[in-house]
């Protein structure tokens, strides 16, 4: 089965979802859909999917386990995603760096990207072929004062057509625009907002690409300590 794997499902990209609920198996807890989701997951998405019919709850006593609907075992046969050559790969990054610079640069976007992180396959040296770019991004309000920075974005959705999903507050709308700026949507780009944390916990090897206190600098890939 093949599905466009830039759509998303329940707020997760397809490709993500169908390989965690594949790792996950036909039944499964709510804390093993979160760890193979990483940082795609909240706590909505287990709600939404039950609500999309992908998937059920099992019956009492044990509320906590799930299994897949006959909807959800198809999303999990979804076909992996397809490799790209490694010049692909840095075509992509390099774009996502550019669209940083502007970003930055320009007054109509109300945050500024403090830092690009890379982790995943494109760390591998020796791959010739690349799955997917996996990026964290750090956004930050430009204007630190909350209530002027509310001014300034009420000012610039004043005649926006936008329409706000219970998901997310207002507020956060130059926020989300601008990650869809960066690529939030694009496909073969996994961009995700930075989760220093996880990256951490989970021992997961990654590289500074571009931070605002030092543009010019490429960190080392960075392993955790076990």
């Amino acid at each position: 089965m093949d599905l466009d794997k830039s759509r998303l499902i329940a707020g997760v990209s397809v490709k993500y979802l169908s390989d965690a609920l594949r790792r996950c198996g036909s039944r499964f807890s709510v804390s093993a859909l979160a760890k193979e989701l990483g940082t795609e997951y909240e706590p909505s998405v287990v709600a939404r999917l039950i609500g999309l019919q992908y998937l059920k709850r099992e019956e009492a006593p044990d509320r906590d386990r799930l299994s897949l609907t006959d909807k959800g075992k198809h999303l999990a046969a979804v076909r992996g995603i397809v490799p790209m050559p490694r010049q692909v790969a840095d075509a992509i990054l390099a774009d996502l760096l550019a669209k940083v610079h502007r970003v930055n640069q320009d007054d109509w976007f109300l945050h500024c990207v403090e830092r690009v992180t890379v982790f995943g396959s494109y760390l591998n040296a020796a791959a010739a072929c690349i799955s997917d770019v996996d990026v964290m991004v750090l956004l930050t309000p430009k204007e630190k004062d909350y209530d002027r920075f509310t001014a300034r974005q009420n000012e610039k959705y004043r005649n926006s057509k936008r329409i706000y999903t219970p998901k997310f507050h207002p507020v956060f709308a130059d926020y989300f625009d601008t990650l869809d700026y960066l690529g939030y949507r694009r496909h073969s780009l996994h961009l995700a907002p930075e989760n220093q944390a996880w990256l951490l916990k989970k021992r997961v090897p990654h590289r500074v690409v571009f931070s605002v206190n030092d543009a010019d600098s490429v960190s080392p890939v960075i392993v955790a300590a076990a």
